[in-house]
């Protein structure tokens, strides 16, 4: 509106319609990259830490698992059995930790 009040020209302000949506268009993607690139940065970090500790400290990771299945309805005797088997396994401890 400004452009249109200040100058007669058509073109102008054809010009400044493009150059404001060009610079949203950079704007809404440089943000959208940047979200995307912490996100996935936070969660092969996370990964990497739940990858890390059922090495080092067993008995708190089988708990934890315990706890996320007690969670969801699990009795906590099952839950402290099935929590035991998950942890024998790594790869399966790692899954439901992640």
């Amino acid at each position: 509106m400004g452009v249109a009040g200040a100058s007669a020209n058509g073109r102008f302000i054809l010009l400044s319609r493009m150059a404001g949506l060009l610079a949203c268009a950079f704007s809404m993607v440089l943000g959208e990259w940047a979200s995307v690139t912490i996100s996935r940065e936070l969660a092969e970090r996370e990964i990497s830490v739940e990858k890390d500790e059922p090495g080092m400290v067993p008995e708190e990771e089988r708990e934890e698992l315990q706890l996320i299945h007690e969670a969801k309805g699990l009795a906590a005797d099952m839950a402290k059995e099935f929590s035991k088997r998950r942890v024998s396994d790594p790869r399966n401890a790692l899954d439901v930790l992640t």
